[in-house]
């Protein structure tokens, strides 16, 4: 899965793209990497699809959270990643 957004990040880390498309890219690679992620763990743990769902999306909210609450101790706001400048 690293390998299939190697390319991907490479163009967001240089921005070789206008916003827009890296917004684009990014929301998408997102959605990838929670259905890959939700897939496995529906596989592994051999539950029902809801509780992989669940077990999914746990560990992306809860760094989400934290990554939130980082920003907004540091710097007083918290910003989407599509908002920098």
């Amino acid at each position: 899965m690293c390998f299939l957004l190697m390319p991907v990040s490479i163009c967001i880390a240089f921005e070789l793209l206008p916003k827009e498309q890296l917004t684009t890219l990014g929301i998408i690679s997102y959605v990838f990497i929670l259905y890959a992620v939700w897939v496995h763990s529906w596989r592994m743990l051999k539950c029902d699809i809801f509780v992989a769902a669940g077990a999914a999306i746990l560990p992306i909210m809860l760094g989400g959270m934290i990554g939130d609450f980082t920003n907004l101790r540091l710097y007083g706001v918290v910003r989407p990643f599509f908002d920098l400048p």
